[in-house]
C-alpha cells in the first residue's frame, strides 16, 4: 500500500483481488471471472488510469446462470457479499446509474476488508442493500441525491468521499434553516423532522465507512460520558445537605430568551420531560426584577398561538406551543394552571382578547380600503390570514395563492377548499351519511386578488411585522403579534360563536389531525359551517367595515364530513340482517360463531371504541357497575386510557353470552373449559371468541375474519366504521364535545379524561349511557328475545343459565 500526500491510503491491486477470491469462492468461475475484471477497472478509474466509461458491466447483465432473488428467501443464508453481488447482477438490466453505485459500494467493502475492518464492511452493504430493497422513500431518497456516475467522465477516491460529505452538508444546512425558522414561529411538521433525522443518519453511517476505508488509522471521536448520576447528595452545602433535595424554583422569563423549542409534536405543557424540549415562559412568577419590560413584550411577541395551524401539502409546517415545564413547579402551580388552560381566562397571554379582535379586524378591513398602495397590500394579507386561518408566511409567497390548490377565485366568486383527506371513499352511496370530505369557505374575490398582488410586490415578513407593530401601538393593544392574528378565527369559533364548538374551529381552520382527530368522524351540512364561520366574522365586524354579502351568494348545501359514516337507517337494517343470520344457524359452531360475532358488532356500535382484534378483554369489563376501561391506543403519544359506561342493552347482551358460555362449557375439553372458567372469573383473556374448526378451541376474533364473514350483509367498508357513527350520532343527540372526546377517546395530549388534573367527573362519563342506550333504541338492540329462542332451540339447557332480566 501506498500514501498520499493527504494521508489517504490506496491500497494495492493485488490486495483487492485476493479480497474479492476470498468472498466470491463459493460461486461459479465465470462469475469470479466477470466480477474479478470490473474490480480491475474500476480500481483503475478511481486511480485515474481510465474513464469510469470504459469500465464495462455488460459482462454481468448476461450471465443468466446465476440463480437469484431479490427476496428474503433467497437472502437468507447466503453471505452479505453475495446478496450484494445478485443486487448488482439484478440492477445492471434495470438502471445503470444504481448498479454503478452498487459496484462501488462492492469496491469499498472489499478496501474495508483488507483494512480488517470487517463490521464496517458489513454495515456499509447492509446500508446499500436496504436501499435496493425497500421501496419506500425512506430508503429510495438516496438513489434520487447521488450523482449520474454514468455522465461522469473521472472518478476519483476524493469525488467518492466528497458526495456523501456534500450531501451530508446539504441536510445539516437544511436542519439549521429550519431551527433559524423555527425561532420566527415557523415550525415543520413532525413527519418532515423525522424524514430529514432518517436521511442524516443514514448518510452519517455511510460517510463515516466511506473514511474508515481512506484513512484506516483515523480514530473515531469519542462520544462525551453520559454524567454519573448519585442518589443522594455530596454537597457540604447546608441547603443541600445528605437526604435533602433541592427546590425548584420556578422558571424565569429570561429562560424564555435564550431557549428555542424542538420542533415536535410533544410540546404541550403535561407531556412528560422526556418528550419535549421548551422555551420557557412562566405565567406566575417572575422573580428576577432586573428585566426591562421590553424583553418581556419580546417573550410575549415570539411566542406561537396555542392552535396548530394548518399548511397545505406543498408547504407543511405546524405550529408549536410554548410554556413552562409543569413538572419542575409543586402541584398547587399544577392546578392552578390547569384551571387557566380550562377556562381560557381573557388575560390569558396565548391568544388576543375579544375586544382586541373586534380592533384589528375592522383596523385591517379600513386599511384594506386605504390609499396607501403598501399598507393597503399589508392589511389584505394580514386580514386574509385573519379569516381563513392561514399562515401569513405561506400568503405572501409567490404563487401560494393561485397554484397551491387551497384557493379557487372565480370572476364572482371566490373561496378557500379543502378536503378532510382520511376517510374518503372511492364511491359514494344511498348508504352514505355524507357525500363528500371537501370543506368551503366563501371569500370575497377583491380580497383574494390584493393578495396574490401583494405576493407578487416586495413586500417581506419584516414589512408585515413593522405594520404590526405600528397596528399594536396606534390600537394600543397588548401582545398583537401576526401569530395571534392568525389563531383569532378559531379562538373566536371555539369560543364565542353560539353553536359552534372545538370540533366546529377544527374543522374551519383544517387543524392537523395529531391535534384534531374528531374532524374525521364527522357529519355536518355546509350551510351549518358557513353560518358558524359567518357567525364569527359578524362578531368582529363591529363597526361593518367588511362587506359580508358575498358569503350569502354561496347557497349550495351538502352534507361533509366522514366516509366511512353510514344513515341511521342503513345500520338499523344491518343489525336486522345480522340478527336473521344468527337465527338461520345451522348447529352448535355456526349458531356459536354467529352469535359471537353479532355480539361483537353490538359492543362497538354501543360503546364506540376502537374494533382492535380481541374486543373485549374480560379484566376490562364490569357488567355489575356497567363500566368498560378501555386502552385501545397504546402506541401513541396520547394514551386513550379511558372509561366508557355500559349502557343497559349491552350489559343485558353480555351477561347473556356470559350465560351462553356457562351453558355450552365442557369439562372434558381442558383448554376450551379452562378458557370459559377464566372469562367467568374475570381473567386476562378475550370475552367474545370464535370457536375453531374441531370445536376444540375458542380463538379471539379478529376485525379482518369478522369483515370477510359479514361481506355480504355488511354497509360498512370496514367494522371500523362503526366508530364513525357512533361519534357522529353523539353529536347528534347534543352531548357535549368534552363528554364525546372522553369516550371516543379523541382527547388532545395532557387533556385525558383519566389524567391527574382532569375536570371531567367519572358521574359526567357515566351519563353517557344514556346517549348508547338511545343508540340502542334506535338500531332495535334492546330485545333479544329472538336471539335467546335459538340459542335454547340448539340447546334446551341453556334456559337453566339465562339471567332473570334476559328471559
Amino acid at each position: 500500500m501506498k500514501d498520499s500526500a493527504e494521508e489517504m491510503v490506496i491500497v494495492d491491486l493485488a490486495d483487492l483481488q485476493k479480497a474479492l477470491e476470498l468472498a466470491t469462492s463459493e460461486l461459479d468461475t465465470e462469475l469470479v471471472e466477470a466480477l474479478n475484471e470490473l474490480i480491475i477497472d474500476l480500481h483503475r478509474a478511481v486511480t485515474s488510469e481510465i474513464s469510469l466509461k470504459e469500465v464495462d458491466l455488460s459482462r454481468l447483465a448476461e450471465i443468466n446462470f446465476f440463480d437469484y432473488q431479490i427476496s428474503r428467501k433467497w437472502f437468507k443464508g447466503k453471505s452479505l457479499e453475495h446478496q450484494l453481488i445478485a443486487i448488482l447482477i439484478d440492477a445492471t438490466s434495470k438502471d445503470t446509474n444504481k448498479s454503478l453505485w452498487i459496484a462501488v459500494v462492492l469496491y469499498i467493502s472489499l478496501v474495508l476488508k483488507i483494512h480488517g475492518k470487517d463490521k464496517e464492511s458489513e454495515r456499509l452493504i447492509k446500508r446499500f442493500k436496504t436501499a435496493y430493497f425497500y421501496k419506500t422513500r425512506n430508503y429510495q431518497w438516496i438513489w434520487n441525491e447521488l450523482p449520474n456516475l454514468d455522465k461522469t467522465e473521472e472518478v476519483t477516491h476524493a469525488l467518492i468521499l466528497n458526495t456523501f460529505a456534500l450531501m451530508l452538508d446539504k441536510l445539516n444546512e437544511n436542519k439549521a434553516e429550519a431551527e433559524a425558522n423555527r425561532v420566527r414561529g415557523i415550525v415543520e411538521t413532525e413527519a418532515t423532522t423525522k424524514f430529514r433525522d432518517k436521511k442524516l443518519n443514514q448518510i452519517s453511517e455511510i460517510k463515516k465507512y466511506i473514511e474508515a476505508a481512506y484513512y484506516p488509522h483515523r480514530k473515531s471521536p469519542k462520544k462525551a460520558p453520559k454524567p454519573k448520576t448519585k442518589s443522594k447528595s455530596t454537597s457540604t452545602n447546608k441547603n443541600e445537605g445528605e437526604g435533602r433535595t433541592k427546590k425548584l424554583r420556578p422558571p424565569t422569563l429570561s429562560d424564555n430568551v435564550e431557549r428555542t423549542p424542538a420542533a415536535t409534536s410533544f410540546n404541550d405543557i403535561d407531556s412528560p420531560i422526556s418528550k419535549r424540549d421548551w422555551a420557557v415562559f412562566d405565567a406566575f412568577y417572575v422573580p428576577d426584577s432586573t428585566i426591562d419590560y421590553a424583553t418581556k413584550e419580546e417573550a410575549f411577541d415570539v411566542m406561537p398561538p396555542r392552535v396548530e395551524i394548518y399548511w397545505p401539502k406543498t408547504q407543511t409546517q405546524n405550529r408549536g406551543r410554548r410554556s413552562f415545564e409543569l413538572d419542575a413547579v409543586d402541584f398547587s402551580v399544577k392546578q392552578q394552571h390547569i384551571s387557566l388552560k380550562e377556562l381560557e381566562l381573557p388575560s390569558d397571554v396565548n391568544m388576543l382578547s375579544t375586544t382586541s379582535c373586534k380592533l384589528i379586524f375592522n383596523q385591517l378591513s379600513s386599511d384594506w380600503k386605504s390609499n396607501d398602495k403598501k399598507m393597503s397590500l399589508i392589511a389584505a394579507i394580514l386580514l386574509l390570514s385573519m379569516i381563513t386561518a392561514c399562515p401569513v408566511a405561506s400568503l405572501i409567497e409567490k404563487g401560494f395563492i393561485e397554484k397551491s390548490g387551497l384557493f379557487y377565485i372565480g370572476k364572482r366568486k371566490g373561496y378557500l377548499q379543502s378536503k378532510l383527506g382520511v376517510t374518503t371513499i372511492e364511491e359514494y352511496s344511498d348508504n352514505n351519511l355524507n357525500s363528500t370530505d371537501l370543506i368551503k369557505i366563501p371569500l370575497p374575490v377583491s380580497l383574494l386578488k390584493a393578495a396574490i398582488e401583494a405576493s407578487k410586490s416586495q413586500i417581506k415578513i419584516e414589512d408585515i411585522e413593522a405594520y404590526v407593530k405600528r397596528l399594536k401601538e396606534s390600537l394600543n393593544i397588548v401582545y398583537t403579534t401576526i401569530s395571534r392574528i392568525e389563531s383569532a378565527l378559531h379562538f373566536i369559533l371555539r369560543r364565542f360563536v353560539e353553536g359552534s364548538n372545538s370540533h366546529i374551529a377544527d374543522i374551519l381552520c383544517r387543524i392537523d389531525a395529531s391535534q384534531a382527530a374528531a374532524k374525521y368522524y364527522s357529519s355536518h351540512s355546509h350551510q351549518e359551517l358557513i353560518g358558524h364561520y359567518k357567525k364569527a366574522l359578524q362578531f368582529m365586524n363591529i363597526h361593518n367595515c367588511f362587506d359580508l354579502d358575498y358569503i350569502d351568494s354561496h347557497s349550495e348545501d351538502f352534507l361533509t364530513g366522514s366516509g366511512f359514516a353510514l344513515k341511521l337507517e342503513s345500520v338499523r337494517q344491518f343489525f336486522q340482517r345480522l340478527r336473521s343470520w344468527v337465527i338461520e344457524s345451522q348447529g352448535e359452531k355456526e349458531l356459536f360463531n354467529r352469535f359471537s360475532v353479532f355480539s361483537w358488532y353490538c359492543f362497538c356500535i354501543l360503546t364506540g371504541t376502537r374494533p382492535n382484534n380481541g374486543l373485549p378483554n374480560a379484566k376490562d369489563l364490569d357488567l355489575q357497575v356497567g363500566w368498560y376501561q378501555v386502552a385501545d391506543k397504546p402506541n401513541k403519544v396520547t394514551q386513550n386510557h379511558r372509561l366508557i359506561p355500559l349502557c343497559c342493552s349491552l350489559v343485558k347482551l353480555l351477561k347473556l353470552y356470559r350465560s351462553y358460555l356457562k351453558a355450552i362449557d365442557r369439562p372434558y375439553l381442558t383448554a376450551f373449559s379452562t378458557a370459559i372458567h377464566v372469562i367467568k372469573s374475570g381473567g386476562d383473556i378475550p370475552f367474545l371468541n370464535l370457536l375453531d374448526a374441531e370445536l376444540y378451541k375458542l380463538a379471539p376474533i379478529k376485525r379482518g375474519s369478522v369483515s370477510k364473514k359479514t361481506q355480504e350483509l355488511s354497509p360498512f367498508h370496514d367494522p371500523y366504521g362503526t366508530r364513525h357513527f357512533v361519534r357522529v350520532d353523539l353529536e347528534r343527540q347534543g352531548l357535549s364535545m368534552t363528554l364525546i372526546n372522553a369516550v371516543i377517546g379523541h382527547e388532545k395530549p395532557g387533556a385525558e379524561a383519566l389524567s391527574s388534573y382532569s375536570s371531567v367527573s367519572n358521574a359526567a362519563i357515566k351519563s353517557v349511557g344514556s346517549n348508547f342506550e338511545q343508540i340502542a333504541l334506535e338500531l332495535g338492540l334492546q330485545d333479544f328475545s329472538d336471539i335467546i329462542c335459538k340459542l335454547i332451540e340448539v340447546h334446551p339447557f341453556v334456559k337453566e343459565y339465562i339471567s332473570p332480566e334476559n328471559r
